[in-house]
């Protein structure tokens, strides 16, 4: 793709990023990806916003309607466009033969960036729900019912820390060897948090120690169901929870649920995942009737293996948990009679919990650029100090991960 515009002797400064924000009623949701153009002087020339992993393609395309149809000013094409990231110059490279193009660092193009997520942020004024397109009155009715029938069995009463892990399958949902941590043995932030894996939930150890230096953590994903007081929630939550008739187990009982990736922006959960924390909502208080059992398994004896059919919204769903936590062995290992066991997590650290009401945003007019709508902000996690003030003994966390890397 050849510019048609006389060229001028002005460099153009290019970029991409994914947005801080979820767009759901769409099927899956997906955070966008925004390319911008600038001028030397900072104005936006142009932009788009696609899908995860379409902006390469699309982004020759974009900047020739940049030089064809500029925001700001006449048409014309730059002798120079600057862009950070060397697969985006490539691209250009080919559709632009016509145009140096030189990948360096942006700085100009990260600080607009910056500005635009602040404006993103303080645009924040929709009242949240728990429903959305795919997830219906009597969807959310079933994960409250499950969630009241978990508040009342208390598992933070019998699980003696949140490190005492349980390992969940739930085949029908996509779920295999996920990591269980049931925190609030301290009398607050109730509830369940879920990893991909033992080594996610070590990663979310080791964002804590990241806090605590006062660092910028690297969080790994995670999926929680969190129990709030019910005056703290938006009256809006609160207006749709009684007019739907929703079952809450108490005051300090009223569930949500929180999916944040690994940039710790958040989103509301999809339809499969409320289903996820409506089995194991289900299941869990049937498996912590044997408490005798589980603390002797979290002491090092017998493990405890339980397998149960449980309701849902759609339908009979078969949950399986297993203490200590445990990967199920692959057909290799399971025909060599052996099994993979994690290493055990050190005791006596109270995991950072994630707060976050889901929300849906309206559509956002950042200057010269139109993002899509049905946003779901940031993750508005408790404070840092919160999070590092729940986090006792360190130093005992690191002389146990050091015992355990050792006997490995």
């Amino acid at each position: 793709m050849a510019e048609k515009r006389k060229r001028t002797g002005v460099e153009w400064l290019g970029g991409f990023t994914a947005m801080p924000a979820y767009v759901t009623g769409e099927g899956e949701p997906y955070r966008p990806e925004l390319l911008l153009w600038l001028s030397a002087e900072a104005a936006v020339l142009g932009s788009v916003v696609a899908r995860p992993g379409e902006l390469l393609g699309q982004a020759c395309e974009s900047l020739q309607a940049a030089i064809d149809r500029p925001l700001v000013g006449r048409a014309h094409a730059p002798a120079r466009v600057r862009v950070a990231s060397p697969e985006l110059a490539e691209a250009l490279r080919a559709g632009h033969p016509g145009i140096e193009i030189v990948c360096a660092p942006t700085p100009e193009v990260d600080e607009l960036f910056r500005a635009m997520l602040e404006t993103i942020h303080a645009a924040d004024e929709t009242e949240p729900s728990y429903l959305s397109p795919p997830i219906g009155p009597e969807t959310v009715a079933g994960f409250f019912r499950a969630a009241a029938e978990l508040f009342r069995s208390k598992p933070w009463e019998t699980v003696p820390d949140d490190q005492s892990l349980f390992s969940l399958t739930i085949e029908k949902l996509g779920v295999k060897d996920a990591a269980l941590s049931v925190i609030g043995q301290m009398g607050k932030s109730l509830g369940l948090i879920l990893f991909s894996g033992i080594d996610d939930f070590e990663a979310y150890l080791d964002a804590a120690d990241a806090i605590e230096r006062g660092e910028e953590p690297a969080m790994p994903p995670t999926f929680a169901l969190n129990f709030e007081r019910g005056a703290n929630l938006s009256t809006a939550l609160q207006r749709e929870i009684a007019e739907h008739g929703w079952e809450v187990a108490g005051e300090e009982a009223y569930p949500w649920l929180v999916v944040v990736d690994e940039d710790f922006v958040a989103r509301p959960p999809t339809a499969d995942e409320v289903a996820i924390a409506e089995a194991l909502a289900r299941a869990l208080p049937r498996v912590l009737e044997d408490k005798t059992a589980l603390l002797a398994a979290w002491s090092g004896g017998e493990s405890v293996a339980r397998t149960l059919s449980v309701p849902t919204h759609v339908g009979e769903v078969e949950v399986s948990l297993r203490v200590p936590y445990e990967q199920e062995p692959t057909e290799h290992e399971a025909t060599a009679h052996e099994t993979t066991r994690r290493r055990p997590l050190p005791a006596s650290v109270n995991l950072p919990a994630v707060n976050l009401p889901s929300v849906n945003l309206p559509s956002v007019n950042l200057p010269s650029v139109n993002l899509p709508s049905r946003w779901s902000r940031s993750a508005g996690s408790r404070p840092a100090d919160e999070a590092v003030a729940r986090t006792k003994s360190k130093n005992q966390r690191k002389a146990a991960r050091r015992a355990r890397r050792k006997k490995g």
